[in-house]
């Protein structure tokens, strides 16, 4: 049996994140540890001029809230390891 990726584990953190504040320091987190890049812009920033922008093991996320980046980063990611996925299956 191979070893779970960094991404595999992450994923596996997050889903049991329950609360937006568990989930925000599960990123955060992630971000330092693995040398990231996870921007939240200031308060006083109009919400429509920005963007939440998530970066961790290669893999962007972003949305125009955190919780959107969030959710787009963890879709990108479980796509990239069903990609991966299929193709150790093919090889």
């Amino acid at each position: 049996m191979m070893p779970r990726s960094p991404i595999a584990e992450f994923i596996a953190r997050l889903e049991c994140a329950q609360t937006a504040e568990e989930k925000h320091d599960a990123f955060m987190a992630e971000a330092i540890e693995t040398g990231g890049f996870y921007a939240i812009p200031r308060e006083q920033a109009a919400p429509a001029s920005y963007m939440v922008e998530i970066h961790l093991h290669g893999i962007f996320g972003y949305g125009r809230s955190e919780a959107e980046a969030q959710r787009s980063w963890a879709r990108t990611a479980q796509r990239h390891l069903e990609t991966l996925e299929t193709q150790d299956r093919a090889a």
